[in-house]
């Protein structure tokens, strides 16, 4: 089966969390200057939604669809949101002890989310995870 890729737009977003490691040690050029925290190499975000640059040709398999995020019913219920998640990661690289911060911890009210982001206490208000390449 000849597979073609779909090449999209990636959606940057510079946060005060973010660093220079996207663009160096993965080699991402094109980026702006100051902190990445993330690319959206896939994203269907309003106002930040990847477009389609090229489409392979009519009938040309892009691969099977992964889905690793709550089911619709779960979302309603535990996050308020009318459809399940559609985020998924794939780390390409990651610092031996690399983590990422997923996620607001249980019983952190708006009030103290708000105090601690600004203050970059990130680890008072979010989970931290361990992450690997792969």
């Amino acid at each position: 089966m000849d597979r073609h890729p779909l090449r999209l737009t990636a959606p940057v977003m510079q946060h005060v969390f973010g660093g220079r490691a996207i663009a160096e040690r993965l080699g991402r050029g094109g980026l702006p200057d100051g902190p990445v925290a993330e690319t959206r190499e896939v994203s269907d975000v309003e106002g930040d939604a990847s477009t389609v640059l090229d489409a392979p040709p009519p009938g040309a398999p892009c691969g099977s669809p992964v889905h690793l995020h709550a089911d619709d019913a779960t979302a309603r219920r535990l996050e308020g949101e009318p459809s399940g998640k559609t985020e998924a990661w794939h780390v390409l690289d990651a610092a031996p002890g690399a983590t990422a911060l997923v996620g607001v911890r249980s019983g952190v009210d708006r009030d103290t989310l708000h105090r601690a982001l600004p203050a970059q206490d990130f680890d008072a208000v979010m989970r931290r995870l361990p992450v690997r390449a792969g």
